[in-house]
């Protein structure tokens, strides 16, 4: 069990089937919050956390990928 760090919730976390998680690892929060935030993307350069629509990072200016 973890503790989801946007709403509290202990939800499941199944390493050897992906499928039945309540977690979603990729956003670090159960999946019923991942489903309510907005969808993002990390730069390739440093890692920062952009918005999905996103074409350049805000922070270190690399062209982010499309999609």
């Amino acid at each position: 069990m973890i503790q989801c760090p946007v709403c509290g919730r202990f939800v499941c976390v199944v390493p050897t089937a992906p499928e039945l998680d309540c977690w979603d690892e990729r956003r670090g929060m159960c999946v019923l919050c991942a489903k309510e935030m907005p969808r993002q993307k990390a730069c390739p350069n440093c890692g920062a956390v952009m918005p999905q629509e996103a074409r350049f990072c805000g922070i270190c200016g690399h062209k982010l990928p499309e999609g």
